[in-house]
Order: structure tokens, then sequence, then C-alpha cells
């Protein structure tokens, strides 16, 4: 903690509706709230920096004029979505669920996604998502040039997380990780 700074505890209901309320107002489409709220406590709640900074620098708007959402079958276990402007964490979500069906038919579902889109937040809650389908889950994003090469200056890699979930009995296992010291939204945290 910084000097003059203090520890406000929030209850976790009302951290939930105040994040509501606020993508709400930041314009986020109604039907996108709840899974966009959904990913941002899951990693708040884990003190991934993928959390709730991200309302107010508005990492989480669709374009304004967003078209429909499009799943194409290239083969049986494999699938495209087109973003077509919308929410990333929308999009992910859609992803991990369409793999995870996908996997339940063929044994194995492969999803890949192309177009522009805002931050898919932390991958491990789509990892999660499909470990807890009952199968393994690898998910991993793109990102744009942030970081240099060890020893470079100029910005030649994106932060590219990977995240891989694993059903374990009754309950799952999750490793998550950026291929950076720290993630875009790190930087952005420690900004504020």
């Amino acid at each position: 903690m910084t000097e003059g700074s203090e520890t406000i505890e929030v209850a976790v209901d009302h951290l939930v509706e105040l994040a509501k309320r606020s993508l709400k107002a930041i314009g986020v489409p109604e039907a996108d709230i709840e899974i966009i709220c959904d990913v941002l406590m899951y990693a708040q709640l884990r003190g991934n920096n993928q959390g709730l900074v991200k309302i107010p620098v508005r990492g989480v708007l669709p374009d304004p004029y967003a078209k429909p959402i499009e799943i194409t079958r290239t083969l049986p276990a494999v699938a495209h979505i087109a973003i077509n402007g919308n929410s990333g964490m929308v999009i992910a979500r859609k992803a991990a669920i369409e793999a995870a069906n996908l996997a339940q038919t063929y044994g194995v579902g492969v999803v890949g996604t192309n177009g522009r889109a805002t931050s898919t937040g932390a991958m491990g809650y789509y990892a999660d998502l499909i470990a807890r389908e009952g199968m393994v889950g690898i998910v991993m994003a793109g990102s744009p040039k942030v970081m240099a090469i060890a020893g470079g200056v100029d910005p030649d890699l994106g932060t590219n997380p990977i995240a891989i979930g694993v059903p374990v009995n009754d309950d799952t296992m999750v490793f998550d990780m950026t291929t950076a010291t720290i993630a875009w939204y790190g930087l952005i945290l420690a900004q504020q």
C-alpha cells in the first residue's frame, strides 16, 4: 500500500452490482453486461490485473457499429468466429462454449476468432469454463506489440496470454499466464 492510501472492504455482492451499473453507464449493451461482469469478477477475485480496471478505461466496449457474431464450421471439430466488432469477452466465452461442445461430440474442439475485439480479460476464465465441462481447455490470445525482446528497446512482442484448465476430481486446476513480466492492464492499473 502506498503512503496516504487506505484499504476499503466491499462486499462481493455490492461490488458485482456496482460493476454492472458501471458497465451500463459506460454504454455496454444490456445483453453483454452479465458475461462481461462475470469475466471481470473472475479476475478481480483472484487478484488478477484483468479485472475491474477495464471499466474506467473502457476496455470492454464493443464497436458501436458491431454486427452479429458469425460462427462457421470449417471441419466437423473446427469452428471459426467472426468477431464483427463485438466485445472480446463475449466472443471468447462463446468460443470456449463452442470448443467444449465440439469436444463433447468429436473428442476435440478447435475454435479460432478473427477481427478486432476489445480485451478478452483473464484467459483462465475460459479455460476454467471448458474444464468444468470435463475437458482440458487450452486458451490463447494474441496482443499488440507492447514489449521489447530482452536487451532491445523497440516493442516487437505482445504479452500473448495463455491458460490451461484441467478437470480435477470435482473441481478444476487452472494455469493462467502472460508471456511478459506483466500484462498490459497491469501497467494501466499501476498508472492509475
